[in-house]
């Protein structure tokens, strides 16, 4: 990609791949504050979908206020979690099922697509690797699969899930 020398150019770096967002400089004005605010917005989506797996890895669940609105719904793909309504039931939820095994979510591929101003739709792929303790030490079980999330702008520039459907596609 070339960029002419009157462009002011935002990188946001993935895992792997540069994502580019890019404004003439001619005329800056709301151009270049909506390619800053679009560029911020989106990392602060990620930081918010990446604090999930910290919180579920770590069993440390009072971080999910800082992920879910307090209304939020969830779909976790097994027929007891499906349609969980509130932040309550979605942290017991996940406290309930991981006892007896640790966690570690791999996230990787993240697109954001911006509804509004306010609004967000995300889907991210993952790799999920259960390890039982106690009496399942030994057992390891690995699910392939995204997270789709509907996400709302929050009071102090915060980006919270309000809903998040977890779609598996292979579980071993």
């Amino acid at each position: 990609m070339r960029l002419s020398s009157n462009t002011i150019t935002i990188f946001l770096f993935t895992l792997f791949t540069p994502v580019v967002f890019s404004t003439p400089t001619s005329d800056p004005g709301p151009a270049l504050s909506n390619a800053a605010t679009f560029a911020a917005d989106w990392a602060t989506i990620q930081q918010t979908l990446y604090l999930f797996s910290i919180a579920v890895d770590t069993k440390e669940y009072a971080l999910l206020n800082d992920v879910f609105m307090p209304t939020a719904t969830a779909n976790f793909s097994t027929p007891s979690s499906q349609n969980i309504s509130g932040l309550p039931a979605i942290t017991a939820l996940l406290s309930k099922g991981l006892t007896g095994l640790t966690s570690q979510h791999s996230l990787t591929t993240l697109a954001v697509e911006f509804q509004s101003p306010t609004r967000a739709n995300s889907t991210q792929y993952l790799t999920t690797t259960f390890f039982g303790l106690g009496n399942l030490t030994g057992q390891v079980y690995v699910n392939y699969g995204s997270y789709k999330d509907r996400l709302e702008l929050q009071n102090g520039g915060k980006w919270l899930v309000s809903h998040r459907d977890l779609v598996n596609l292979v579980s071993e």
